[in-house]
């Protein structure tokens, strides 16, 4: 196991769990098995990104790079937006008042930092906003997000100058007095190390959450400038309020704090692991296990949660545009993205500033078609800049938006795996590229809609009756497959 998932056992925040991959890229150690740990702390189970309590074996959550440090939910820590973060019903909410504006030049001024540093606090920057951070910088569902930068470092010799260059980098990711970042120092030490972790902050939705939840007054935090003492106050308390601060600031709704809270502590009393579910949305850079949180088993979505989950796809949906425009070799880079996006059209720069599309996120693809996750529909490519070569496919759980080259057309040859690859409203279900379809009037002649996963929906490829089967597709034998390759249920 990854040393740091045991340092935020350690410290109460994290368990282990069963369901493999690796947990967020910040600290956010998963429930999941077999996975390793980001470098941050969060809390949460279950697939990836964040952390996750209870349970044992296997480091971190399951899901690719992403998750916040120190948090407390049971699967990713750190995600559901503003659902009751600062309001007590839980419904996601903006970033508050009106942020002080700066010119666009000192908005993310990386010009300031020594050449060797700026590229990396620009990757650092880029990580974050394809990660569940750009619910903090963009819209304010999320008062704080960790995930994209971390240090471990010897306990007992001074800090090594690496945690004095993420500080720097840290310092110029802020944009006049609406966001900023710092470096977390977890308490914890494990094997003689401790560890460091990059976090966001949206100001002022992080300042009234603090003010307006009673358990950062019971923690004893009172007389505060830099929301750093706020987190590392929570971080040091012993009791299950942890988990509770954790979860203000990381924006899960009031029902998934208290059901962790809850969990925590039923397991504390009778030394079993309190079993749950999770509510995901995607990020740009996984579909699951990023922005996170856990609930009772069985759980059925309210409210609260769609509503989340809807502004969420909102967020996402604008980024994913401007990130086709402004992201790749010869582009403008991640900088020049937020400046453009937070540019009141003056030259000055504020998160206020930032346009969200509303309804953007929103598809149209029927649940009876895609059950599963979805940041773009795949019948349609809407969702993703099919003009500069993006494809909605599916991958890790969901349908998402692949970056080019896709340039295969309906029946042209392709490998799913290694390319040639297919343009958007096509998928390779086997060595040819076919056309997405969700139901038999989708597709030509006396082609059928062969659903990938019926428990998911009637979502498929338009085929011949009795062609062989794509990956991923039900067999009972080899020659059903395309690959020649039947394991278990399903083609390879």
């Amino acid at each position: 196991m990854k040393k740091l998932a045991w340092i935020l056992v350690a410290a109460g925040l994290v368990g282990c769990g069963d369901d493999g991959g690796s947990s967020g890229d910040g600290g956010s150690a998963g429930q999941g098995a077999g996975g390793t740990s980001g470098a941050g702390g969060a809390i949460g189970a279950g697939s990836g990104g964040e952390a996750g309590s209870g349970g044992s074996g296997g480091d971190a959550g399951s899901g690719g790079s992403g998750g916040d440090a120190g948090a407390v939910q049971g699967g990713a820590a750190g995600e559901a937006g503003a659902a009751g973060a600062a309001g007590g019903a839980g419904t996601a909410g903006a970033a508050g008042s009106a942020s002080g504006a700066v010119a666009c030049g000192q908005c993310f001024p990386l010009e300031e930092l020594p050449e060797g540093l700026r590229k990396k606090a620009e990757e650092a920057l880029l990580l974050a906003l394809d990660t569940e951070a750009l619910f903090t910088i963009v819209g304010g569902l999320k008062p704080m997000s960790s995930g994209f930068l971390s240090v471990d470092f010897a306990a007992d010799k001074p800090e090594p100058a690496a945690v004095a260059e993420a500080r720097q980098i840290l310092a110029a990711l802020r944009c006049g007095d609406g966001i900023g970042a710092d470096l977390q120092v977890f308490n914890a030490v494990f094997d003689g190390e401790k560890s460091a972790e990059g976090m966001f902050f949206r100001r002022p939705r992080f300042d009234a959450v603090v003010s307006e939840r009673p358990v950062f007054g019971e923690i004893g935090i009172k007389d505060w400038t830099k929301p750093m003492e706020v987190v590392d106050a929570v971080d040091k308390d012993p009791t299950t309020r942890r988990f509770r601060a954790y979860g203000y600031l990381f924006g899960y709704p009031d029902h998934a704090v208290d059901f962790f809270v809850q969990a925590e502590e039923e397991e504390a009393s009778t030394g079993k692991f309190v079993q749950r579910d999770f509510f995901h949305m995607p990020t740009f850079a996984k579909l699951t296990g990023g922005y996170t949180y856990a609930v009772p088993k069985g759980y059925k979505p309210v409210e609260v949660d769609l509503d989340l989950r809807a502004r969420a796809a909102d967020v996402l949906a604008s980024y994913q545009k401007r990130r086709a425009q402004f992201i790749g070799e010869g582009k403008g880079g991640a900088v020049a993205l937020l400046r453009s996006w937070f540019d009141d059209g003056t030259g000055q720069c504020s998160p206020d500033n930032a346009v969200v599309e509303k309804g953007s996120g929103d598809y149209k693809l029927p649940a009876s078609c895609w059950s599963g996750l979805k940041s773009c529909n795949p019948t349609t490519n809407e969702g993703c800049d099919g003009a500069s070569g993006w494809a909605c496919d599916l991958g890790n759980g969901g349908a998402q938006c692949f970056e080019p080259p896709n340039t295969q057309k309906l029946g042209e040859s392709c490998d799913g795996s290694k390319g040639p690859f297919c343009e958007g409203g096509t998928h390779c279900g086997g060595k040819t590229c076919e056309a997405f379809c969700c139901a038999k009037e989708d597709c030509q002649g006396d082609e059928v809609c062969e659903a990938f996963d019926a428990k998911q929906g009637t979502l498929g490829v338009c085929r011949k009756p009795g062609a062989c089967k794509g990956s991923g597709g039900s067999c009972t034998k080899n020659d059903d497959c395309c690959s020649g390759d039947c394991h278990i249920d399903h083609c390879h």
